[in-house]
């Protein structure tokens, strides 16, 4: 009895050692990138497996910071890496460390209600949307010379507007805005395609995509700078238009022009046909070529507008239409303004176009 009873003890001491050598193998095996078997390059982050031992924090670094230096920054709080976990806004004031602030409720120029967001300070920043998520936010950069990195749908306001000419005020000129785009991006932006009407002529309809363009506001002295996924090969272009607004009657009415740009990506093998222009937001052809198909759009996408500032045309604000005083104008009547600005310099992946 005890011959036997003592063999299976040892055998039983044999099993534990062996599950114990195996558990120190798949530690080491765990402790290279934070997975729990090496194949996908992602631990849990559930303090369960793929930590080491005595790491209950939940990253797979081993360090108890609560940081995931696995490179896969999708699940870090703090705001370290490319992305995180919220829709929160990520702020870095010149000389100091990168903070999260929670989206608030902005009043923009891209919308008559208010949309979530963050207003600047009169510091420099560095002021960065996740561009994961899914969620599109508005960037007030406020004063002070800005960074932006942003995505797809959300839109940034980096002019300070001098009252004489529109533009930057002197010594706000210089902010940088950049895009990142994905390939899911692309797949899913706006696009422009050539139709035939019945009487034969030619059209451009614009389709509007799952994932909105950006909107900017930009100064003539600031810089925008696409960055396109890896391997994907093609142009970004402005097509500059306006809108017109008549006030009052055509006679004496005063007319507010809004300028405009669309930003194009235009695919390697395809080129704009130069009878495309943009009006009233719309995409047209002008005249009849004969020689242009259906395809010649095929690819080119909407990526984003930017504002060019508008000009005031004077005249009444309303039905009036005796001529005024000019030594007392009355309050509605303008003598106009020109706030026009030339649009941003452009790069895409940090080359010039």
């Amino acid at each position: 009895m005890w011959g036997a009873l003592g063999f299976v003890m040892m055998g039983g001491l044999a099993w534990a050692l062996f599950e114990a050598m195996d558990d120190d193998d798949d530690m080491l095996a765990d402790s290279g990138d934070g997975s729990e078997d090496d194949t996908d390059g992602e631990g849990t982050g559930d303090g369960t497996d793929g930590d080491l031992p005595g790491d209950e924090t939940g990253d797979d670094d081993g360090d108890d910071d609560g940081d995931d230096d696995t490179g896969d920054d999708t699940g870090d709080d703090t705001g370290d890496g490319d992305s995180w976990a919220t829709d929160d806004i990520r702020v870095t004031e010149a000389d100091s460390e990168a903070e999260l602030v929670a989206a608030e409720e902005v009043e923009s120029v891209f919308s008559n209600d208010t949309l979530p967001g963050y207003v600047g300070t009169d510091a420099d920043e560095l002021i960065e949307t996740n561009t994961t998520d899914d969620s599109y936010q508005v960037i007030d950069g406020g004063e002070g010379d800005d960074q932006v990195e942003m995505g797809m749908g959300d839109m940034v306001d980096l002019r300070s507007e001098d009252e004489e000419t529109g533009d930057d005020v002197a010594g706000e000129e210089g902010d940088q805005v950049t895009v990142t785009l994905t390939q899911e991006d692309l797949d899913a932006a706006t696009s422009l395609s050539v139709f035939e009407y019945l009487g034969g002529s030619l059209g451009v309809e614009m389709t509007e995509g799952d994932v909105p363009f950006f909107e900017a506001v930009l100064g003539s002295g600031d810089a925008l700078d696409i960055e396109l996924p890896e391997g994907v090969e093609g142009s970004v272009t402005i097509l500059e238009g306006s809108e017109v607004t008549q006030y009052g009657t055509a006679s004496s009415g005063a007319e507010l022009e809004e300028y405009y740009g669309y930003v194009l990506f235009v695919p390697d093998g395809v080129t704009l046909p130069d009878s495309l222009y943009t009006e009233d937001s719309g995409f047209y052809l002008s005249g009849y070529d004969s020689d242009l198909g259906l395809d010649a759009l095929d690819g080119v996408l909407v990526l984003g507008r930017i504002d060019l500032g508008e000009v005031m045309l004077a005249g009444y604000l309303d039905q009036t239409t005796e001529p005024p005083d000019p030594d007392a104008l009355p309050d509605n009547y303008t003598l106009g303004y020109d706030h026009q600005v030339d649009a941003p310099t452009v790069t895409v992946n940090g080359q010039a176009v």
